[in-house]
């Protein structure tokens, strides 16, 4: 078998380089992007947490912090046993079962 010429072994090494780099570069962004996607999201998840609290305790309709934004369309204020205190919005029922507020609460997570 021959050896292939100089410009074809270049070729080879500089394009499988370049596939590594930007492949690394490719696992970054997406990295960082769904890291910044999960901070957003929690962060907003926070915020609207306190803004229902604050509302509860003031006596205030959770429906209103439903309505600030218009893309939310609910609401629920649920005790620590998942039991829906107050609800505003477009939903009948509880949004979340029982055993995925157990799981929560205990950090496993919900799936």
């Amino acid at each position: 078998m021959r050896r292939l010429p100089i410009r074809v072994r270049l070729t080879a090494a500089f394009a499988t380089a370049m596939l590594l780099v930007l492949l690394a570069a490719a696992l970054f962004v997406a990295l960082r992007l769904r890291a910044d996607l999960d901070d957003q999201v929690n962060n907003n998840l926070q915020a609207r947490t306190v803004a229902a609290v604050n509302a509860y305790r003031e006596g205030a309709r959770l429906a209103a912090v439903a309505l600030e934004d218009p893309e939310e369309s609910f609401v629920q204020l649920l005790d620590g046993s998942g039991e829906v205190l107050e609800s505003g919005g477009e939903v009948v029922g509880p949004a979340i079962l029982p055993e995925e507020v157990r799981q929560s609460r205990y950090g496993s997570g919900v799936g």
